[in-house]
């Protein structure tokens, strides 16, 4: 489960140079080398106030949203149980 991890100081610590969820368009847009740039420094040095960044705020806003959407396409498995 990753509600609450951007107020974990440990998650800070290990977001440098992971493809997360905000940056992941971005990552998907790239075309070549003069436009890898950006992205790369926002993979490498990300922001340190996530809180502030549009994205970031729809997922809070919008995280019972997709607990409901995930548990009903996934209910249907053997064993499936969503803890937290």
């Amino acid at each position: 489960m990753t509600r609450g991890q951007a107020s974990h100081k440990k998650w800070f610590l290990f977001r440098p140079g992971r493809i997360t969820g905000y940056i992941v368009g971005s990552v998907m847009k790239v075309r070549n080398y003069g436009s890898n740039l950006t992205v790369i420094e926002k993979i490498c040095y990300p922001s340190e106030n996530c809180s502030t960044l549009q994205a970031m705020r729809w997922g809070k806003e919008h995280e019972d949203d997709a607990l409901a959407l995930y548990r009903s396409l996934f209910e249907s498995h053997d064993n499936f149980q969503v803890k937290g």
